[in-house]
């Protein structure tokens, strides 16, 4: 079981940090770079100790078996400023690897699908692979805390919804009709993966998350995964699209299995 992040730990081996995003290496490896965002939110001091985080948050380590794969994990600063600046910071990551590395690789969840897809546009060199997990390319109403917590028709819900929701910049970016989401386009790279996650009642009477998530889509008439709808997800310009049946909370942790199993070795 991971760790939960806390005010006053130490954020280990953080290799950048900028105006928007802080990044992490948590494997060393050759050849390739994995850089994957899970969305979460972050705040440090000057001596990278946590003075916020997301509620609930914990410390994430993908487990990625192949020992050429490097591994940085990317979090957006707490007053981020828009979704496509993290995009340029991270491309200016990117470009200072300088041809380290053989292949770059994209890992991006839910809005931070968004953001991998931005920095593919500013790097000196063409990202191999950028992959989007249940990113809302159309928006999602989940994005405002107030409207989503209305949907839900149940006071306590919603009371429960507001507590665990940290309204960001980057969650106002990705509400349907936002100057970000009208920009939504295919990104310049070698090849785009589209990951989509949705739920019905087979898949998910096999796991409580997905099962709660399952209660939350349906209520709100989401048609999706519980947080992103199927629909806000699909776009036309992908290279590939592969559907996966779990929740928003869990289809990160399911797609980064694929991946591992299935595209670092292609």
């Amino acid at each position: 079981m991971s760790r939960t992040i806390k005010k006053g730990d130490y954020w280990r081996n953080v290799v950048y940090k900028s105006k928007n995003l802080i990044i992490q290496k948590v494997k060393e490896g050759k050849d390739i770079a994995l850089i994957i965002g899970n969305s979460h939110s972050v705040e440090l001091n000057n001596d990278d100790i946590i003075v916020w985080a997301d509620p609930g948050m914990h410390e994430f380590r993908p487990k990625i078996t192949d020992k050429d794969v490097t591994v940085y994990t990317f979090y957006f600063v707490k007053k981020i400023a828009r979704l496509d600046e993290a995009g340029k910071e991270l491309a200016e990551f990117m470009n200072s690897m300088k041809g380290e590395f053989k292949k770059i690789v994209l890992i991006g969840h839910s809005k931070s699908g968004i953001c991998i897809e931005s920095a593919c546009d500013y790097t000196k060199r063409k990202v191999d692979i950028c992959i989007a997990v249940s990113t809302p390319h159309a928006g999602t109403i989940s994005a405002d805390g107030k409207l989503f917590a209305k949907k839900l028709k149940n006071p306590i819900l919603g009371y429960i919804y507001l507590k665990a929701f940290s309204d960001h910049q980057v969650d106002r970016d990705v509400i349907p009709g936002s100057p970000i989401i009208e920009n939504v386009h295919r990104p310049k790279v070698h090849r785009h993966i589209n990951i989509v996650s949705t739920l019905d009642f087979k898949s998910a009477c096999k796991n409580i998350i997905d099962l709660g998530s399952l209660i939350l889509d349906r209520i709100t008439e989401m048609n999706g995964d519980g947080i992103v709808s199927e629909e806000s997800q699909r776009v036309s310009w992908t290279d590939e699209e592969i559907l996966i049946y779990c929740s928003h909370a869990r289809s990160l942790n399911e797609s980064i299995k694929y991946v591992d199993k299935n595209i670092l070795n292609q």
